[in-house]
C-alpha cells in the first residue's frame, strides 16, 4: 500500500529534540513526511505561511514567543479554519497545555513521555480531527449558501438580484478570486452578465467572449452535464487556444458548471483562481452544480413571471381596447340617438342599454323590461301594429323584424312640439332546432326628424304657399324692426349727445373764470342736471341689457309702500315745480309688499317722470295708493324672492298704485305697444319729448318680477293717461313694523381720516375737494403700492379705492390690507369706488373684503353718507 505524503513543521529551540521527533516520524510505515524545522517562533510563522503544513509540533517554551503567543499569531487558510497544532510541554505543564487546546491546538504531549507510537497517534489524530472538522464546517457553510440562494429565489422574481447573490455568496464560500455568470447568445457567443471579483483580480463584467469551441459544438457536452474543473491551466492538457483564452482573463485555475433552462444550455457558472493553481474539492464542485440547478429553477420562474406579466399586459391592452370599442359604440349610439335591446322570449325579459333607456325616458338603473312593459311605452294607437309585426315575423319564421312606431315623448326630450317621438326598430330572430323563436336581438333609432321631413315633403305644395306668405310677413316685420332699430339708434345718438352740449359748454365757460357767482352756480346746477339725465339713460340701457340676459337682480324683503312712494315723489318734485305741475298724492296705509325697495321706487319714479314729461305746464299729476279686492290669482314671486311662507294661500287684497296725468295722452294705435322696448309714439326729428323709449319696458319687467301687473289707459290724445300697478300684499302676520319716516342726520366728517386710492388725477382731486368740504382729513394716492406704504403712517378711518388700476388692482390691494397685522390697518373699513357696476362685480368686491360697493358715476351724497357710517361703526363690525 503506498504511503501518504505529509508536510510537518517542528518548532523547537532544541536541535536534539527536533532530531528525535524526526526519527520517530520516519518510523511511520503508513506515511512519508517532509519535515520543516524552526528554532524560533517567528521563523515558524514564516514557514507556516509559505508551506501550510499538514501538522505542527510546537514547543511551548521558545526564546522569542511562547506557544500561546504563537497560536494567537497563526493565521489558518480560509479553506482550513482549524489549526493542526500539537503543543509540546514540559513535565508538570498540563495546565498550559489545556490553555493551548482552548487557543486552537488539537492535542498536547509531555516531552519526557513522548514515544514514537504516541507521536504517531497524536499527529494522525490532529490531522484527522482538523480534516473532519474542516469538512463539517464546509458542509455547514455549503448548506447555508444553498439555503440562502434558494430562499432568495423564493422571495424575489428579480433574476438579476438572484444571480448577484449567487456569485457573491459562492466567491465568499470558495474564497475564489472571481465568480461570474456567463450567458450564451443565440450564436453561442457570450457575455459576462454578473460577477463578484476580489481585489487582486481583473473585472470581466460585460465582457464579450467568442469561444470557437462553443460556436462549433453549441455546448452540447455542457448541455449533457459536463463539469470542467481545471487546477492549473498550464498542466491540465488544454489546447493552446483554450489556454490563451483563459490567460487573457488572468485565469490560473478554472471551475465551470453549466446552467440549464428547459434542457437548453442557458449559460455557465464559473469560479476562477487567478493568483495560483487550485485543486477544486468535490464539495466545492457539488456546491456549484446544486446552485446551477437552483439557477435553472430561477430562470424558469422568471420566465413564467415574465410570461404572466406579458399575458397580463396583453389582457389589459385587450380590455382597454374593448372599453375603447364600447365607448365608441356608446358614442355612436348617442350620436345617432340609438339604443340596443335583447329579448329572451323564453323568460320574457328584455335587456335594454343605457342609450335605449335614455331614448324611451326609462330609469337607467333598471335595464330589464318585460314584453308588456315595453308595449306600454308605445303610443296607444301604435301598439296593435307593433305587436302584430313581431307576431307575423315569428309565425312566418322570418330572420329579420322591423317596425316603425311612436313613443310618448320622454321628460327632458329635446323636441316636445308633437308630444311623441318616432322610433325605428330593427332586429334579428333566433330559433331553436324545433323552429321555435327563443331570442330577438336588435336596435332602435330615433327617426323623429326623418318622419318630420317626410311629412313636410308630402305637404310641400301647401307649405310653399304658407311659407311665401310668412316670408312676406317676415319681410314686412324685418323692415319694421329695421325702421325701429334705425329710429332707436338715431334717438340714442341724440339723447346721449344732447346732454353733452350744456355739460361741455358750461364746463368750458366756467373755465374762463369770467362768470359771476350766480352764473357759476347756475352752470354747475345745469352740469349736474344733465349729467344725471345721461346717467339715467345709461342705467336704463344697463337694465334692459340685464333683462335681456335674465340677470336683473331683485333683492326682496318687506317694503312699506307709503315710504317708498314718498321717496319717489321727492325725487321728481323739482322737475314738477319747474313746469308748475301740481303733484297730488293720496296714500292709504295699505300695509307691506314683498319686494326690492329700490326697484319698486324705480317703478314709481319712472311713471311719475313720464307723467311730468308729457304733461304741459300748469297741469296735474296724481299718484294714489289704495287697497283693492283681489278677484283672482294675480301671480306670485319667483322662488328666489318669495316671502318666508312655503304654503300660504294667495293674498286676498292687492296694493294698487295709480298714476294719473293731464298730459298729451296715448293714441289708440300706440296703446298696445306702450310697454315694448325701443318703441316711441313719436320718433321723428321734430319730436317734442326726449327719451329712449325704455322706461316703461323696464317698469313692466320690474312689476312682473314682483308678481304684479301693470296696465295703461288713455281716452285719446290730449286727454291724459292712467297707469295702474297692482302688487300682492303680504299677509298681516308677515308684515313688519316700519317707521313712517326717519329723520335725516346732518353729515359731518370732522376728524375722519380718509385714504383715497385712484390712478385718475381728476377723480382724486374731486374726492379730496368733496371730503374736505365735509371736514374730513384726506390723503390721495395714485397706486396700490403707495397706499400700502402709507397705511401705517396715515392710519385712515376709511379707505376708498378704485378697482381698475395698473400693476395692482383694488382687489389685490384689499387682499394685502386684510393680511396685515391688526395694528397696521387690517381692520380699516373699505369702499370700492368703481365703474365696474354689475351685480357680480359688487359680490366680488364684498367677498374680497370691501364693506361697500359704490358704482361710478358717483353719487356724492351717498358717498359722504357711506364714509360717515363706516367711520363711526365699531372696528369689529362686519
Amino acid at each position: 500500500m503506498p504511503q501518504t505524503s505529509r508536510v510537518l513543521l517542528i518548532i523547537d529551540d532544541s536541535p536534539e529534540d527536533r532530531e528525535l521527533y524526526r526519527r520517530y516520524l520516519l518510523r511511520d510505515r503508513d506515511h512519508s513526511y517532509t519535515v520543516l524545522e524552526a528554532g524560533l517562533g517567528r521563523r515558524g510563522l514564516e514557514l507556516w505561511q509559505q508551506h501550510h503544513p499538514d501538522a505542527v509540533l510546537l514547543d511551548y517554551r521558545l526564546p522569542d514567543l511562547d506557544g500561546l503567543e504563537f497560536l494567537a499569531k497563526l493565521q489558518p487558510p480560509p479553506q482550513q479554519p482549524y489549526l493542526p497544532v500539537i503543543m509540546i510541554t514540559g513535565q508538570g505543564n498540563e495546565a498550559i497545555a489545556v490553555q493551548a487546546m482552548k487557543a486552537g491546538a488539537q492535542d498536547y504531549l509531555v516531552k519526557e513521555q513522548i514515544t514514537p507510537e504516541e507521536l504517531h497517534l497524536a499527529v494522525n489524530g490532529a490531522i484527522e480531527t482538523v480534516h473532519l472538522r474542516t469538512q463539517l464546517h464546509q458542509r455547514i457553510e455549503r448548506e447555508r449558501v444553498v439555503s440562502q440562494i434558494t430562499q432568495k429565489i423564493h422571495q424575489t422574481l428579480d433574476l438579476e438580484e438572484i444571480l448577484q447573490t449567487t456569485v457573491t455568496e459562492v466567491r465568499q464560500f470558495l474564497q475564489a478570486d472571481r465568480v461570474f455568470v456567463y450567458r450564451f447568445q443565440p450564436d453561442f457567443s457570450g457575455i459576462v452578465v454578473l460577477e463578484s471579483v476580489g481585489d487582486n483580480c481583473v473585472p470581466v463584467m460585460d465582457a464579450q467572449v467568442e469561444d470557437q469551441y462553443f460556436v462549433e459544438t453549441r455546448g452540447e457536452d455542457y448541455r449533457q452535464g459536463r463539469i470542467q474543473a481545471v487546477a492549473d491551466i498550464y498542466t491540465a492538457g488544454l489546447t493552446e487556444c483554450h489556454v490563451n483564452l483563459l490567460a487573457q482573463f488572468h485565469i490560473r485555475a478554472n471551475l465551470v458548471v453549466p446552467i440549464l433552462h428547459a434542457d437548453a444550455l442557458w449559460g455557465l457558472l464559473v469560479a476562477n483562481q487567478c493568483s495560483a493553481p487550485r485543486q477544486w474539492q468535490p464539495l466545492e464542485i457539488d456546491l456549484l452544480k446544486e446552485l446551477a440547478t437552483q439557477l435553472g429553477i430561477a430562470l424558469q420562474q422568471a420566465e413564467l413571471y415574465q410570461q404572466a406579466q406579458t399575458e397580463l399586459t396583453e389582457r389589459r391592452r385587450v380590455e382597454a381596447e374593448l372599453r375603447e370599442s364600447e365607448a365608441r359604440l356608446k358614442l355612436a349610439y348617442k350620436a345617432t340617438r340609438s339604443g340596443l335591446w335583447d329579448w329572451n322570449i323564453i323568460h320574457n325579459s328584455i335587456y335594454v342599454s343605457e342609450e335605449y333607456c335614455a331614448l324611451f325616458g326609462l330609469d337607467q338603473t333598471r335595464q330589464e323590461l318585460s314584453y308588456e312593459q315595453w308595449l306600454n311605452c308605445l303610443h296607444p294607437d301604435d301598439r296593435p301594429a307593433a305587436s302584430a309585426a313581431i307576431s307575423h315575423a315569428i309565425q312566418h319564421q322570418q330572420d329579420y323584424y322591423e317596425a316603425d312606431y311612436r313613443i310618448l315623448s320622454p321628460v327632458g326630450a329635446a323636441d316636445h312640439s308633437s308630444g311623441v317621438r318616432w322610433i325605428a326598430s330593427r332586429g334579428q330572430i333566433f330559433y331553436d332546432v324545433s323552429g321555435h323563436a327563443v331570442r330577438m336581438l336588435g336596435n332602435v333609432q330615433d327617426i323623429t326628424e326623418r318622419k318630420r321631413v317626410e311629412a313636410e315633403r308630402q305637404q310641400a305644395e301647401l307649405e310653399r304657399d304658407r311659407l311665401l306668405e310668412q316670408e312676406q310677413a317676415a319681410r314686412a316685420e324685418a323692415e319694421r324692426a329695421n325702421r325701429v332699430k334705425d329710429e332707436f339708434l338715431a334717438i340714442l345718438s341724440h339723447e346721449l349727445r344732447a346732454p353733452l352740449t350744456p355739460i361741455m359748454g358750461w364746463a368750458q365757460l366756467l373755465q374762463t373764470g369770467r362768470c359771476d357767482a350766480t352764473k357759476t352756480a347756475n352752470g354747475l346746477a345745469m352740469i349736474e342736471r344733465y349729467a344725471k339725465i345721461q346717467a339715467q339713460l345709461i342705467n336704463d340701457l344697463l337694465d334692459v341689457a340685464k333683462i335681456l340676459h335674465g340677470k336683473l337682480s331683485v333683492n326682496a324683503g318687506p317694503v312699506n309702500l307709503v315710504l317708498m312712494i314718498k321717496s319717489a315723489i321727492d325725487t321728481v318734485r323739482i322737475a314738477a315745480a319747474d313746469k308748475s305741475i301740481l303733484l297730488h298724492a293720496v296714500l292709504d296705509p295699505v300695509g307691506q309688499v314683498w319686494g326690492d325697495a329700490a326697484r319698486l321706487q324705480q317703478i314709481v319714479w319712472n311713471l311719475l317722470s313720464n307723467a311730468i314729461k308729457f304733461t304741459p305746464e300748469g297741469g296735474r299729476v296724481e299718484v294714489r295708493l289704495e287697497r283693492v279686492q283681489d278677484g283672482g290669482d294675480e301671480g306670485v314671486l319667483s322662488s328666489s324672492s318669495s316671502p318666508p311662507s312655503s304654503s300660504s294661500p294667495p293674498p286676498t287684497f292687492h296694493a294698487q298704485i295709480t298714476v294719473t296725468d293731464t298730459g298729451k295722452g296715448i293714441s289708440p294705435d300706440f296703446l298696445p305697444h306702450i310697454f315694448e322696448s325701443f318703441r316711441q309714439e313719436d320718433a321723428s326729428t321734430t319730436r317734442k319729448y326726449g327719451g329712449l323709449g325704455l322706461g316703461l319696458a323696464i317698469v313692466r319687467h320690474l312689476v312682473e318680477a314682483h308678481g304684479g301687473t301693470i296696465s295703461a289707459d288713455s281716452k285719446g290724445e290730449g286727454q291724459g293717461a292712467v297707469f295702474t300697478v297692482r302688487l300682492p300684499l303680504l299677509d298681516p302676520e308677515l308684515q313688519q313694523n316700519q317707521p313712517e319716516d326717519s329723520p335725516t342726520q346732518e353729515l359731518d366728517l370732522t376728524g375722519v381720516r380718509v385714504l383715497v386710492v385712484d390712478d385718475d388725477l381728476d377723480v382724486r382731486e374731486l374726492l379730496a375737494a368733496l371730503l374736505n368740504q365735509f371736514g374730513a382729513e384726506v390723503l390721495t394716492i395714485a397706486s396700490a403700492s403707495e397706499a400700502l406704504a402709507s397705511l401705517e403712517s396715515f392710519r385712515p378711518d376709511v379707505l376708498i379705492s378704485d378697482i381698475g388700476m395698473p400693476v395692482m388692482d383694488g382687489y389685490a390691494l384689499l387682499q394685502q390690507v386684510r393680511s396685515l397685522p391688526p395694528n397696521r390697518g387690517r381692520e380699516t373699513p373699505a369702499i370700492a369706488l368703481t365703474a365696474y357696476a354689475r351685480a357680480e362685480d359688487q359680490q366680488r368686491a364684498l367677498a374680497c373684503g370691501f364693506q361697500r360697493h359704490i358704482p361710478k358715476p358717483l353719487d356724492l351724497k351717498k358717498l359722504i353718507q357711506t364714509v360717515s357710517e363706516l367711520a363711526r361703526r365699531p372696528q369689529h363690525s362686519p
